[in-house]
């Protein structure tokens, strides 16, 4: 009998042996760590842990602290409610989910007829993630023709998969499933409904929150659910301004384009941004206590452009604003902080010269 070939997986500095063809589910087991893993970097590439290995490899676990462990609890999260809301009314339109947006510390959720949205409905949908999560059930990943997804998503009533799908390029498509439940979901997955043991949902506004754990602590607790209500109302204001214009989501957007409306929609989403700035010009101009206007955003989010146009606004009201770049007050690169891995963190206090900001604020 021929024996059968050994591969040497090295992690963390150790080389463990394994039969070629092992699972990372598998080979994870063996491996001593402190947190869950949810994927394995395999060099450069990242695995789900249904990934077999099939030549030696340097490795790095991934866990719920790492970006791609935290997006794929999430996105987990997400297939899991669905099964869930699958389970409990099926082929039921009234209870098609949506998944909206980052709302506080988790994602807002709404149902077609909020009516139909009571506690006791949502205890339910808990009850049965949590079920789905005790079970302890394979999160299975296939490949299908893209045509076959599309009918899936079909008989699924995801309308809008449907018409998303309809402009996919390539001709096959992976699907995840869930005791049953199939769907498309841009990204890696857990391994196991094991490993979704933290989560909540709390009813908020017109529908509910998914909140999930937070990151970079030493053990997993969930977040405050309560979002900022002014951050809120803007995001149901954007979808609201979305649905006004016939564009819910990305399906719409390329039906759209595909009829040629391109530039109308451009027009459009840019006079409504005028307007918006002019509105807060207006508001701004009606209070002659403020003297400082602060812009917020991450880098390259457009908070100059932003400034420049709103110093246009505040023009026409009558004002001389002043507009300050703060790109003006970053420190020369060798006196920028870090990231672990090397990167410039721009993003830190510590990246602003400070005291000349405050000399020319003052």
């Amino acid at each position: 009998m021929t024996e059968q070939r050994k591969i040497n997986i090295i992690c963390d500095g150790t080389t463990y042996s394994f039969p070629a063809g092992t699972a990372y589910r598998d080979i994870v087991r063996e491996i001593p760590c402190e947190k869950e893993t949810l994927l394995v970097l395999e060099g450069n590439s990242l695995r789900e842990l249904r990934h077999t290995a099939d030549k030696d490899a340097q490795i790095r676990l991934i866990t719920f602290e790492d970006d791609a462990g935290y997006k794929a609890y999430v996105r987990s999260l997400i297939l899991l409610l669905c099964a869930a809301m699958d389970k409990i009314c099926p082929n039921d339109e009234r209870y098609l989910l949506s998944v909206h947006f980052v709302a506080g510390k988790g994602l807002y959720c709404t149902i077609m007829d909020d009516s139909c949205m009571t506690d006791s409905f949502l205890e339910k949908v808990g009850e049965e993630m949590h079920l789905l999560v005790r079970q302890q059930l394979p999160i299975l990943k296939y490949n299908v023709g893209t045509d076959e997804a599309i009918s899936i998503f079909h008989a699924q009533k995801m309308f809008d998969k449907e018409q998303l799908f309809k402009y996919r390029r390539s001709s096959r498509t992976n699907l995840y499933e869930l005791d049953g439940y199939r769907d498309y979901h841009y990204g890696y997955m857990v391994d196991n409904t094991a490993a979704l043991k933290e989560f909540s949902l709390q009813r908020y506004d017109q529908g509910f929150i998914l909140c999930y754990p937070l990151r970079s602590t030493s053990h997993h607790r969930k977040k405050n659910a309560v979002p900022e209500r002014k951050l809120f109302s803007v995001q149901c204001a954007s979808e609201a301004w979305g649905r006004s214009m016939k564009l819910r989501d990305v399906g719409d957007l390329n039906d759209r384009i595909v009829e040629g409306d391109s530039a109308k929609i451009i027009r459009a989403q840019e006079a409504f941004q005028e307007m918006k700035i002019a509105e807060i010009a207006a508001a701004i101009a009606k209070d002659p206590r403020k003297k400082i206007i602060m812009i917020a955003g991450p880098s390259s989010s457009g908070k100059t452009t932003f400034s420049h146009r709103l110093s246009t606004q505040l023009t026409v009201q009558g004002l001389n604003p002043h507009p300050i770049p703060v790109d003006d007050y970053f420190v020369n690169r060798e006196n920028t902080p870090r990231h672990p891995d090397g990167s410039f963190n721009f993003e830190c206090l510590e990246a602003i010269d400070i005291k000349q900001f405050n000399e020319d604020m003052t």
